[in-house]
């Protein structure tokens, strides 16, 4: 399993799972804050060294789990 990590100001972002195997598809919800709005999201992985599958797309709040742990960034901003 590993972990995905949410990160962000003005919100916040939840999912299906906190931890994942790799091949599972992450569903998230992105909740702002009274007066902001959601404007997208930014994710990175959790290593210290970048692997070579290092591009994490995420499609209509969905993405499917790589074989390191995430780290999601909610981008919110004032309405």
């Amino acid at each position: 399993f590993y972990g995905i990590t949410f990160e962000g100001q003005h919100g916040t972002i939840t999912a299906n799972y906190d931890f994942a195997t790799e091949g599972t598809t992450i569903i998230l919800t992105p909740v702002p804050d009274e007066g902001y709005r959601f404007v997208g999201y930014e994710a990175t992985h959790g290593l210290t060294i970048t692997p070579d599958d290092s591009e994490i797309d995420i499609v209509d709040n969905q993405f499917v789990m790589k074989d390191y742990p995430v780290v999601i960034t909610g981008i919110f901003e004032e309405e």
